[in-house]
């Protein structure tokens, strides 16, 4: 075992200190997720689409904690610089990192800023990428604890001084090894007495008003290859009841007060995943007379008329689908289990209801083919879509694709900085991956530009609305005058 492994904090030497943080109540605990270090161009066009998105798990993790008398700061730098100043103001005695795949040796960076401000801090990561590969931050890097899954109640046991061998879903140093505890499944009526996120904690909350998120359910009932959502809760999906929902939405609105023109989105996985639940909760809204502009995320095959007609005369602007792919070959690939029929069939019925369209999809399957790909930007186009989101398809720790890539050797690097659905990191047959960067970049010009898109954003207004024509120009701005 080398030296820096030894010199880091193990078990009994966090204990200490957590036993001690207790005299100096109430603790503080400092959340954060890294500010974003885009290097493409590609990437730092999507950057400024999401730049004034709040991280929501933190918002939820923080509203729990605060509930249970924790001191919470949730961080909104966007630089290390000001995240070093907004943890020498606030001297957490424990500072949690969450983050994505795409992030992890940002996160690594922030572990180490923190430990060289006072190694006494109790560094804790989470999110999805450290759940699946848990054993990377306490080793490679300078966290002294992960949890693995949802961090409410872990991080709860941590901040009341519970012994580590007893708290569920976390991995930490003992005697210069690696121990690790396997998460609780959460069960629907614990998730039930969850707070609303603490949008309180923010600082500029107009900052937010076009993106206000929240979400209702956690998991996903379906089992796609590329995604890890159906395993890092443990292969299991809750939901809050339509009467926790409405609960929340006031707590939210509430703490909105004074803003106008908010956006909310409903950031489920799968929004529409049980429909008798979404039906009563539009039900609810009207009946108490609420009204709300707000998105949400769907699958085609959990959407009809009806329901398009319900959300819509419930205040409900725009449905994400993941469409993913033109090609049924490749749907297949995934087990997406969808058709294109049904794909076709709920963006018309969308449509139909005056509902704007966002659809996701990806290139670079193995064994697809540039005509398969312009196929797919040519379909997105067919479906007339009022967004696209294109990526490259990639194998995410803990997603069975992933398992399948290694097993087939399809992975050709580890350098997690590039898996953020911008640039390949899968081998397919033929020399199409040396081209997918240049064709991900092909296919947002061609889409976003095109005549028709462009007179038909103007016809329906949607140019204007909510700055849509606005953002457009910035992204293609951005785009064309970055190095």
């Amino acid at each position: 075992m080398d030296s820096a492994f030894e010199k880091k904090l193990d078990m009994g030497r966090i204990e200490q200190l957590l036993q001690h943080y207790q005299r100096d109540q109430p603790l503080r605990i400092f959340l954060c997720s890294p500010p974003d270090f885009r290097k493409t161009r590609i990437q730092k066009t999507l950057e400024i689409m999401s730049r004034n998105v709040p991280i929501l798990p933190l918002l939820y993790l923080g509203s729990y904690l605060d509930m249970h008398g924790i001191s919470v700061f949730i961080s909104e730098a966007e630089t290390l610089s000001e995240m070093k100043k907004e943890i020498a103001s606030f001297s957490p005695h424990i500072v949690g990192v969450t983050a994505t795949t795409s992030q992890i040796f940002q996160a690594f960076a922030i572990a180490h800023m923190v430990k060289v401000m006072d190694p006494h801090i109790i560094v804790v990561g989470g999110g999805p990428h450290m759940t699946f590969r848990y054993e990377e931050p306490p080793i490679e890097g300078e966290f002294d604890i992960v949890i693995r899954g949802a961090g409410e109640l872990p991080l709860r046991a941590l901040a009341d001084g519970h012994p580590l061998k007893t708290i569920p879903g976390i991995a930490f140093r003992k005697g210069g090894a690696l121990y690790s505890l396997p998460p609780e499944t959460l069960s629907s009526q614990e998730y039930n007495t969850f707070p609303p996120p603490a949008y309180y904690l923010l600082e500029d909350l107009d900052r937010y008003r076009k993106d206000v998120l929240l979400i209702s359910s956690r998991g996903c009932p379906f089992r796609c290859s590329m995604c890890a959502s159906s395993h890092i809760w443990g292969r299991h999906w809750v939901s809050q009841h339509p009467e926790t929902m409405i609960s929340h939405l006031e707590a939210v609105l509430s703490q909105f007060q004074g803003i106008h023109n908010m956006i909310l989105r409903y950031y489920d996985d799968t929004f529409t995943a049980h429909k008798p639940r979404i039906e009563h909760f539009l039900a609810l809204l009207k009946k108490k007379k609420i009204h709300i502009s707000f998105k949400c995320e769907s699958r085609v095959d959990t959407f009809d008329n009806k329901l398009a007609h319900d959300l819509k005369t419930s205040g409900c602007t725009e449905v994400f689908f993941g469409i993913e792919s033109g090609n049924q070959k490749f749907l297949n690939s995934i087990d997406k289990q969808i058709t294109l029929n049904q794909i076709e069939k709920a963006v018309y019925a969308t449509h139909r209801h005056g509902l704007r369209v966002c659809g996701s999809l990806m290139i670079g399957y193995p064994g697809e083919t540039l005509q398969n790909v312009r196929e797919t930007i040519a379909y997105a186009k067919h479906l007339e879509l009022d967004r696209m989101q294109l990526s490259i398809l990639t194998p995410f720790p803990g997603t069975r694709l992933f398992t399948q890539a290694q097993e087939q050797g399809w992975i050709t690097t580890h350098d997690w900085n590039l898996y953020d659905g911008t640039y390949p990191v899968m081998h397919i047959d033929g020399i199409l991956e040396h081209q997918l960067v240049s064709l991900l970049k092909e296919g947002y010009l061609s889409f976003y530009l095109d005549p028709q898109y462009l007179l038909r954003q103007i016809k329906t207004g949607h140019l204007i609305q909510e700055g849509y024509g606005m953002e457009i120009v910035r992204a293609f701005l951005k785009y064309v005058s970055t190095v």
